[in-house]
Parts: C-alpha cells; sequence; structure tokens
C-alpha cells in the first residue's frame, strides 16, 4: 500500500482506522457518499493538459455562482438561523455572485474565442508545412533532373 509518499505508516493506520469506522452499522453512509460526490466535483479534471476546450467546459461548468446556500438542517433552529442570515446578506452576495457569473461567462467567450484563434492558426501552419515539403520535394525533383541532363 505504500506509495512512497512520507510517512506512509502513519497513513496506512489511518485508512485501517477508516475502514473499520465504515464497516460499522451505525456509519453514517449516505452523508458520508454526499461528501465524497462533493469532492470529487471540485477534484482536479483527468483531461490532457493542453486540452483547451476541456479546460473550457470545466470553467464553464463552475463558471455560475449562485447566491443562494442550501438552509436545510436536521434542526429545526439551525434552519430558521441560516433562513435568517441568509436573507440578511443576500443582497451582498447576490451581487457577488451576479459579477462572478458574469466573470465567469466573460472567460469562457474569452477561452473559446482563444482556442477558435489557436486552432486556426494550427490549421494554417500545417497547411503551410505540407505546402513546403511539396515545394521542396518538387524543386529537389526538379534539381536531379537538371544535375541528370547535363
Amino acid at each position: 500500500m505504500s506509495s512512497g509518499l512520507p510517512r506512509a505508516e502513519v497513513r496506512e493506520r489511518v485508512e485501517r482506522a477508516a475502514a473499520d469506522l465504515e464497516a460499522r452499522d451505525d456509519f453514517p453512509r449516505a452523508y458520508v457518499e454526499l461528501a465524497r460526490s462533493s469532492a470529487a466535483a471540485l477534484a482536479a479534471p483527468e483531461t490532457d493538459v493542453d486540452d483547451i476546450r476541456a479546460a473550457l467546459a470545466l470553467v464553464e461548468e463552475h463558471a455560475v455562482v449562485t447566491a443562494t446556500p442550501p438552509t436545510d438542517s436536521a434542526r429545526r433552529g439551525a434552519a430558521a438561523a441560516k433562513q435568517v442570515v441568509q436573507r440578511a446578506i443576500f443582497f451582498a452576495t447576490h451581487h457577488i455572485a451576479t459579477q462572478t457569473s458574469a466573470l465567469g461567462a466573460a472567460t469562457v467567450w474569452l477561452g473559446t474565442a482563444a482556442a477558435d484563434r489557436i486552432e486556426g492558426l494550427e490549421r494554417r501552419i500545417r497547411q503551410t508545412d505540407q505546402g513546403l515539403r511539396r515545394e521542396i520535394a518538387e524543386l529537389r525533383e526538379r534539381i536531379e533532373q537538371l544535375e541528370r541532363g547535363r
């Protein structure tokens, strides 16, 4: 199980203890699964680092910020307190969320324009390269013909 990182024995003990807790009947599986899926949504993407379109899709996915956090709670008093705080700061958070979402949309637009420009330049470079290779091959063939004609 050793990954080569420091303190492997500590990590292994923690993993064993976590596995023991998870095996218990009173383990809060639904809550932990929700936390794990939420954390996975925030994880770094597993795409090619040169894939600008995948990066744009990721920015677009996270570009919209909502000003309404969840206020539900198992305790009625906690839910009421959350709703009071939400109403008290809604104006500021809504304004910031709107600006942040607009920044996200502008970033996606800029990224898309940059990706389009880069892809267009790459196409032109490939075409130019292919054309130059053809011309060089033709010139070499012509030189050979001229040298044979001597």
